[in-house]
C-alpha cells in the first residue's frame, strides 16, 4: 500500500492507492480509494507508449466534451475529467469514479432473473437512447460512393485481416456486395460508445453509469452499442459467478427460446421503432457490428505490436499472407465480447454462416 499525492485536486492526500485496477499494452490504471469506503473516488491512468497516450487522452478529451451533455443531470452517469499532464514523457490522467458496481460482478441470474431482466436492460436501453439523442441522430443516404466507402471498406477490411472459408467469403459478398438491402437507404447514424458492455456499466440507483471513454465519439451505423452490449451479459450464468464464456452467452442471447430471449428481442424492437430502422435491415447491422469489431480487435493487436499493413479495398491478400501476418501479432483476446478468435478465424462470422441468421424480432 502506497500514499498517493498530486497536485491541484482537493482531498487527494486523503486517498490511497490499494492496487492496480489493471495493467495491458496501452498503460495502466490505478483505483484510489478513501479509506474505509467499498468504492474507489478518483481513476488514474498512465501511459508510457504513444499508442497508450493516444487512447488516455481520447478519454479525457471525450470526458470533457460529455461534461457538456445532460448525461450528468439529475444522476451522474459518465466520470468528471479532473485533470491530466506529462511528466517525464509519461501520461497521467484523473477522473471521478462513478459510485456503485459494476454490472458484471453482479450475479446475472439476480439482476437478469425473469422478475428483473426487462427492467434492467430497460435501464440500459434508456441511458443509451439518452446518450445518442444528445448528440443528435444524423440521417444519412446510403449512395453508391458512401456504400462503397463505410460498408464495402469494412467488409473488404475483414476479408484481409481474417482466415475464411469459401462458405465464409461466399456469404459476405452476395449479402453486401450483390444483393444489398442497405444502398439506397435512409439511415439513422448515431454516437456510439464503443466498448459497452457489462464491464464498463456501473449499476446506480436511478440510472446506469458508463466509463472507459477510450473509443472517438463519432456517428456510426444503429445498434452496435446495443448488440455489443448484449453478447457480453454472459447467459447462461453458470460458473463461480454464474457466467458462461462470450462465444456460448453469444449464442444463447441471440438464438435462444426463453423469457431472456423474449427480453432481449422486445429491446430490440423497441430501438429499432426509437430509431426507425426498418425490421428487414436489422441483420444488416448485426452482422456488420460483427464485422466491425473484429476490425476493431485486429487493429488494437497492429497497435500493440507496432505494425500495419495497408488494405486494398479491391483486392483480397492471400491466406498464406494472412497467416504470416497473424504469427507477428501476439495478445490476441481469445474470448472477449463478440469476437471469439482462433487462429485467425473469427467464430462468430462463422457460426453465422453455418447456422443462418438469429429471430431478433
Amino acid at each position: 500500500m502506497s500514499t498517493c499525492c498530486c497536485p491541484d485536486i482537493n482531498g487527494i492526500e486523503n486517498l490511497v492507492l490499494l492496487d492496480t485496477c489493471s495493467g495491458n499494452v496501452d498503460g495502466y490504471c490505478f483505483l484510489l480509494f478513501e479509506k474505509n469506503k467499498k468504492f474507489p473516488e478518483i481513476v488514474a491512468k498512465i501511459a508510457r507508449t504513444t499508442p497508450g497516450k493516444k487512447i488516455y487522452n481520447t478519454e479525457f478529451e471525450n470526458l470533457q466534451i460529455l461534461e457538456n451533455t445532460g448525461l450528468n443531470s439529475p444522476v451522474q452517469t459518465v466520470p468528471k475529467p479532473l485533470g491530466k499532464w506529462e511528466v517525464d514523457d509519461v501520461l497521467i490522467t484523473f477522473q471521478d469514479a462513478l459510485q456503485g458496481p459494476l454490472m458484471k460482478n453482479v450475479p446475472g441470474k439476480i439482476i437478469f432473473s425473469s422478475s428483473n431482466v426487462l427492467r434492467n436492460l430497460s435501464s440500459v436501453t434508456k441511458w443509451l437512447n439518452t446518450f445518442q439523442s444528445n448528440f443528435g441522430i444524423l440521417q444519412k443516404k446510403m449512395t453508391e460512393t458512401f456504400y462503397k466507402n463505410t460498408v464495402l471498406k469494412s467488409i473488404y477490411t475483414f476479408l484481409n485481416r481474417y482466415l475464411i472459408s469459401e462458405a465464409d467469403m461466399k456469404f459476405l459478398i452476395n449479402r453486401f456486395e450483390k444483393k444489398s438491402s442497405l444502398q439506397g437507404q435512409t439511415i439513422p447514424f448515431v454516437v456510439r460508445h464503443g466498448d459497452f458492455c457489462t464491464a464498463n456499466i456501473i449499476m446506480q440507483i436511478d440510472s446506469i453509469g458508463v466509463i472507459d471513454w477510450e473509443f472517438a465519439l463519432r456517428p456510426y451505423f444503429p445498434l452496435f452499442d446495443l448488440f455489443y452490449f448484449l453478447s457480453s451479459v454472459r447467459y447462461p450464468f453458470h460458473g463461480y459467478q454464474s457466467e458462461s464464456n462470450h462465444f456460448d452467452s453469444f449464442i444463447s442471447v441471440f438464438w435462444g427460446r426463453n423469457y431472456f430471449n423474449e427480453s432481449v428481442r422486445m429491446i430490440i424492437r423497441e430501438t429499432c421503432e426509437t430509431l426507425g430502422i426498418p425490421e428487414n435491415i436489422v441483420h444488416d447491422f448485426f452482422l456488420l457490428s460483427l464485422i466491425d469489431v473484429a476490425n476493431m480487435k485486429y487493429q488494437r493487436l497492429e497497435e500493440s505490436n507496432c505494425v500495419y499493413w495497408e488494405i486494398d479495398s479491391e483486392t483480397i491478400i492471400s491466406e498464406h499472407e494472412k497467416i504470416k501476418r497473424w504469427e507477428k501479432l501476439t495478445g490476441v483476446e481469445m474470448d472477449a465480447p463478440f469476437a471469439r478468435i482462433r487462429k485467425g478465424v473469427f467464430e462468430n462470422i462463422r457460426f453465422v454462416v453455418n447456422k443462418g441468421f438469429p429471430d431478433l424480432f
